[in-house]
């Protein structure tokens, strides 16, 4: 006894001493190396203590270590507690109160997420019934097999105990998790069925409440918004103080705007607003409607929605950047395109990796004819994401911003990369189609007819392949290669379809600029034969058919079909004929050509009144003069002629009236 005595005052001796020894150091010490030896000195004090504790305690020692541990544990520190419960399991195997530290230890793996470690430890104490922990293991253990993975593990243990125990209080806990673990395996009816029993036996519980949102979630996600709204609703006015009601509000909104009923969702979300004025379903649900608005066309609710929440979406957040998008959309879909762009580069000067972005600035600018914007954005697209799967739409947009601004070296590169980029016939027959286009522009016709030949065999239907055809003729025309350009066509007439009349008659023209007089009115006689019903067409292609008459000298037939013309003019669809002046013209001077003066002065008096401040009219008004001269009305003839010279004294025609006079 008298040794013990002298070893504990010796240890108190030495402490005593170390810790004088120690204020006198600190002492010297500068403010900083104060603080740091502080935080050790405090430290060690609590090791002594905790030491000083064990060694003067009458407690066992296993008991100190898991006081110590529950006491962190209660606090917290979880790290901290595991270290000691572990330490228990080490040093004192046999202690009384395993199963505790067992179960402690199952809490705060489970806690600190290593759910795997968490079921070794509560597997130790939810199998022996003995324990008086066994319940709440076994509960608890079921969550674990559950959130690891391991459904049919959760959903046995959560079985047995609902048939061992069906008059526990957490009995409705176990449905849950028997359902919940149904529902993660892909077995649906059966958790339904689970969900609908908690409601009706235990509609008290939270457990309750969380079958309400699973059924609505159920639903919801098979577009069963009807159904899903049903559950939604019955928590929302069933449990009007739970937290629950927080995502039930969200998704019941979600269901009216799936089936854009923007105004009963919009009263939701605003009751949400109301309950939960911090949630985070709020700036999403609005986002939401905003969307639907912009579907349905309604930009400047989308907008102000927009609005709205950004001031809540975080100043740089993912979020944040959606919902500037869905603002610059809206100013899109209001044609202020250049609110838009401005958005889009605001959104792009702090994230400059986003590629939708860039995309949609650049189809802006291109709208906008800002092409030299365009070019450097797509530039800066392909650059950034030569990968990407829009790379094909950057190159293509690319050339076209190029062809447009009429840099045709940069055009002809950036669609050539597209075509190399392209992975459908559709992409191959876009880019074809503009190659050609820009070689047509800079004459380079047999370029020309390589791409659109190659785009006519990849083309299938019928009236895009003679579209195509009609713009190879002129290629081929252009050329100088008439025999082809004449095969071509007569193939083309042999199976005419009829929304390619623009283009058949820019053919018809360039075939009688080169001589080929009978390919075009071939050509307009088919276009004829088509349009039969369309007066305003029909009139065109008789026109087009008389002046090539006239020229060929065959007055009598292009007569009879300016006459015709005229006859048709009578009627109303043709009040705006753009050919009505030629005609009448045309047909007077042939009469006067043939000597029908009276029919021939008729007609210039109608042109002159039709068209009094046309170009034409010292034309007119001279030959007015010399219908009347060659009809003997001498006096209206005079007329006219002094008319003339007043009118247009600089004309040609009034020189050539003074010497009638």
């Amino acid at each position: 006894m008298k040794m013990k005595f002298l070893k504990k005052i010796s240890l108190r001796g030495k402490f005593s001493l170390t810790f004088k020894n120690l204020i006198l150091f600190l002492k010297n010490l500068s403010f900083l190396k104060l603080a740091v030896a502080a935080g050790v000195g405090a430290g060690v004090v609590i090791f002594v203590l905790f030491y000083l504790e064990n060694f003067f305690s009458t407690k066992p020692r296993w008991q100190i270590y898991l006081q110590k541990a529950d006491n962190l544990y209660n606090m917290g520190k979880l790290k901290e507690a595991k270290k000691l419960y572990l330490d228990i399991r080490e040093k004192f195997p046999s202690n009384p109160e395993m199963d505790r530290v067992n179960f402690q230890l199952g809490n705060t793996f489970h806690k600190l997420g290593f759910i795997h470690r968490a079921c070794f430890f509560y597997e130790k104490v939810a199998f022996k019934n003995s324990s008086p922990y066994f319940f709440e293991a076994r509960y608890n253990l079921a969550l674990c097999y559950r959130k690891a993975g391991e459904f049919d593990k959760a959903l046995k243990l959560a079985e047995e105990m609902i048939e061992k125990f069906p008059e526990s209080e957490k009995i409705a806990e176990f449905y849950l998790i028997a359902a919940d673990s149904l529902l993660e395996n892909s077995k649906e009816k059966e958790a339904v069925s689970f969900y609908q029993r908690i409601i009706r036996s235990y509609p008290l519980t939270l457990s309750a409440q969380i079958a309400y949102l699973r059924l609505g979630n159920i639903f919801l996600s098979k577009n069963q918004y009807s159904e899903a709204a049903l559950f939604y609703s019955h928590l929302i006015k069933d449990y009007p103080r739970s937290k629950l009601q927080e995502e039930a509000l969200f998704n019941l909104s979600r269901c009216y705007i799936a089936q854009e009923k923007i105004e009963e969702a919009l009263s939701f979300l605003f009751m949400l607003l109301e309950r939960f004025p911090q949630s985070r379903f709020l700036p999403e649900g609005f986002f939401l409607c905003a969307d639907v608005f912009l579907k349905k066309g309604e930009f400047a609710r989308a907008r102000e929605i927009c609005e709205k929440i950004l001031p809540f979406s975080g100043k740089n957040s993912a979020f944040a950047i959606k919902v500037k998008e869905k603002l610059a959309q809206s100013y899109e879909g209001e044609g202020k395109l250049k609110e838009a762009i401005k958005i889009y580069e605001s959104i792009l000067k702090q994230h400059p990796y986003i590629e939708d972005i860039y995309l949609r600035l650049g189809s802006l600018y291109l709208k906008e004819k800002e092409f030299v914007k365009a070019i450097r954005i797509f530039q800066a697209f392909v650059r950034y994401f030569p990968l990407s799967p829009d790379i094909f739409s950057a190159y293509l947009n690319l050339g076209i911003a190029f062809h447009r601004e009429g840099i045709y070296s940069g055009a002809i590169k950036a669609f050539n990369n597209a075509l190399r980029e392209s992975s459908s016939r559709e992409q191959k027959i876009l880019v074809l189609s503009e190659l050609a286009n820009v070689c047509m522009k800079l004459e380079l016709w047999g370029k020309a007819i390589d791409f659109l030949e190659q785009k006519i065999s990849l083309l299938k239907k019928k009236e895009e392949k003679v579209k195509t055809q009609i713009k190879l003729v002129r290629c081929y025309l252009e050329s100088g290669k008439l025999d082809v350009a004449k095969k071509k066509i007569s193939l083309i007439l042999k199976s005419f379809p009829q929304n390619n009349l623009s283009q058949l008659f820019d053919v018809a023209h360039l075939f009688s600029l080169a001589g080929e007089e009978e390919v075009a009115c071939s050509i307009y006689k088919k276009i004829l034969q088509v349009f039969s019903g369309e007066k305003g067409k029909v009139a065109l292609c008789l026109f087009k058919i008389a002046k090539i008459r006239q020229k060929q000298g065959k007055i009598k037939e292009a007569i009879s079909l300016y006459e015709k013309i005229v006859g048709m003019l009578k009627e109303k669809s043709l009040k705006d004929f753009s050919e009505k002046e030629n005609t009448l013209i045309n047909l007077a001077d042939l009469y006067y050509f043939i000597g029908e003066y009276k029919k021939a002065v008729k007609l210039y008096l109608e042109a002159l009144t039709l068209y009094p401040k046309d170009e034409s009219d010292a034309w007119l008004v001279y030959q007015i003069g010399n219908c009347y001269r060659h009809l003997d009305l001498v006096e209206r003839a005079e007329k006219f002629y002094r008319d003339l010279n007043e009118r247009f004294p600089e004309s040609v025609w009034a020189n050539l009236s003074q010497a009638m006079l």
